[in-house]
């Protein structure tokens, strides 16, 4: 018995495709059209991934106890025994690992971080999952190759000749021959966790198969679109081929020159931002200074104003002054001649009485 969770399934001499044992029982079922055939085993298309042996899939244990039915899986056929028997396998599964597998197999972008070394996502053309890969070594498999379709940065795909070898590890790491043997095939080795996170365990605990879909959904949008790092490191030699060398310093180069500009036109953006900040103080300061202005204008308007009032006023009091001097020298001069009016009258009146009183002898011979 194998008891692994995916095969490799053949469906025809060019085509293949790693399905899980969950889904060629569905494929096998009426439900499924049954595209799967696995009876007799010589018309069987599902095969080991690691032996490369013909295998079918089997319905999952029931746990009594437990009141549910363990995940579905892969084995052999009855009488054959695995050549790996008493050997490590090169594929440790677990339900961490069966469920970074479905998360990332049809994953569209991702990002990767090698410590402080590299940051940059992945969009992928291609999942290849548990991909077979023939080294100076013997073959080896990886959990999943990468075709790159780009990355941003744009080079980064370059250095790593469009591709990325994804190994999820559980407990044991890759062997050093497997590593080296990848290295020369111009595959750079990614080695990250199988494993939750903090808040996915805390969140959702072990995982089973009641919240399988649900874990997995939420890390599929977790990578994705929160900007969630696979962390992780490059754990081989990166022996970048020399056609994917250049083009790699030729975008770098550019890269490095966009980036340089990038920080120009931000130290302009700054120092026009800082300007156009000093600007709007300015005219805040002129606005305020001619509102101080305007106030000050109006103040001397009302002084102005008033002083042509009491110039008027003054002009007026001038005007009566001097026609009040006028009508008072009138006066003194009419009563200068009502003066000498009343002295001719009283001269003559004093005549008259002289006359009055003289004799008619001296009225006659008296001159007057």
């Amino acid at each position: 018995m194998v008891d692994k969770l995916y095969a490799r399934w053949e469906k025809s001499s060019n085509e293949s495709e790693v399905i899980s044992a969950k889904k060629a029982l569905f494929l096998k079922s009426p439900e499924g059209r049954a595209r799967i055939i696995t009876t007799p085993k010589e018309k069987g298309t599902l095969f080991d991934i690691e032996t490369g042996l013909k295998v079918r899939p089997i319905t999952g244990r029931l746990y009594k106890n437990k009141g549910r039915r363990g995940p579905s899986y892969f084995a052999y056929y009855r009488g054959e025994d695995s050549p790996l028997k008493g050997v490590a396998h090169q594929i440790e599964w677990s339900g961490e690992l069966q469920l970074f597998m479905k998360v990332f197999e049809n994953i569209e972008k991702f990002q990767i971080e090698d410590g402080e070394q590299s940051k940059f996502y992945v969009i992928p053309e291609q999942m290849k999952a548990f991909e077979r890969v023939e080294t100076s070594f013997g073959h080896v498999i990886l959990k999943f190759l990468v075709i790159i379709d780009y990355t941003t940065p744009y080079s980064q795909s370059y250095l790593y000749n469009q591709n990325i070898g994804l190994e999820f590890v559980f407990s044991s790491l890759p062997t050093p021959k497997k590593l080296v043997g990848l290295s020369e095939k111009g595959i750079p080795v990614f080695q990250a966790q199988a494993k939750l996170s903090e808040w996915a365990e805390r969140d959702y605990g072990e995982v089973t198969d009641e919240n399988f879909e649900e874990i997995k959904e939420e890390l599929i949008d977790t990578f994705q679109n929160r900007k969630y790092r696979l962390q992780g490191k490059f754990v081989n030699s990166i022996q970048t081929t020399s056609e994917n060398k250049e083009k790699y310093n030729t975008l770098k180069t550019y890269e490095e020159q966009i980036d340089e500009l990038k920080s120009q036109i931000n130290a302009l953006e700054g120092q026009k931002a800082e300007k156009e900040k000093l600007l709007v103080n300015a005219k805040y300061r002129l606005q305020n200074a001619q509102k101080i202005i305007d106030t000050e204008q109006n103040k001397l308007n009302g002084y102005k104003k008033e002083n042509e009032y009491y110039e008027k006023l003054e002009s007026d009091n001038n005007q009566l002054t001097e026609r009040l001097n006028e009508k008072t020298e009138k006066l003194q001069t009419a009563n200068n001649e009502l003066e000498s009016s009343r002295f001719v009258l009283a001269n003559l009146k004093d005549k008259l009485e002289r006359i009055d009183n003289a004799s008619w002898f001296e009225r006659l011979v008296k001159k007057w």
